[in-house]
């Protein structure tokens, strides 16, 4: 989009509206691919490739059973998770430092970390031996872990919404310190990385 230098436009507001519809251009390779994925995934060869990944990752679950210094995050009343991602608390250690050694010491890379626990994703690719080879890397840190878990639930918490995303938009704002910014509420969206 161009604007003349005597454009009665707000370059600045302009800019803001494309940020939220913008994006790169549709991959049809990829759209393609993800068709084929969906196909896949409801034939009966998908749907049995499914049910053997979701018994390899309740098996992988289940060997960590009577470990009082791992935890995972489960279905509640409250909630459901998507069963084919894990969720683990590792006692003695936050998500971030777990994630290190799992990368530096084991070649594992997890999706994310976070002060409570890491998240691993599994897909139809994902084959028992890699969940072995999670399985032995966890125990080893297990084992070296001094404490145990306090048997609370590992709770999400959901955000206590004070204004819509449309309000906050439409709202009147001011730049702020990153500092400065705890208790405020955001007017844009901030995020670490394009998802």
């Amino acid at each position: 989009m161009h604007l003349s230098k005597n454009s009665l436009i707000n370059d600045e507001l302009l800019q803001k509206n494309l940020n939220l519809i913008n994006t790169t251009s549709p991959s049809y390779p990829i759209i393609a691919s993800i068709e084929g994925s969906i196909e896949f995934l409801n034939s009966p060869k998908g749907k049995k490739k499914i049910s053997k990944l979701l018994e390899n990752i309740d098996n992988f679950k289940k060997e960590f059973k009577k470990s009082k210094n791992i935890e995972f995050l489960s279905n509640t009343k409250a909630y459901k998770i998507d069963e084919t991602r894990i969720f683990a608390k590792v006692q003695g250690y936050s998500g971030h430092e777990i994630a290190d050694l799992l990368f530096e010491n084991d070649k594992i890379e997890v999706e994310l970390d976070n002060n409570i626990g890491f998240l691993a994703l599994c897909g139809i690719g994902t084959t028992k031996k890699k969940f072995d080879v999670l399985k032995n890397a966890l125990i080893k840190y297990i084992n070296s872990s001094t404490s145990e878990i306090k048997h609370e639930p590992m709770i999400l918490s959901e955000p206590i919404v004070k204004l819509t995303p449309k309000q906050a938009y439409y709202s009147d704002y001011e730049e702020i310190k990153p500092e400065d910014a705890i208790g405020k509420i955001v007017q844009e969206t901030i995020v670490p990385y394009p998802p």
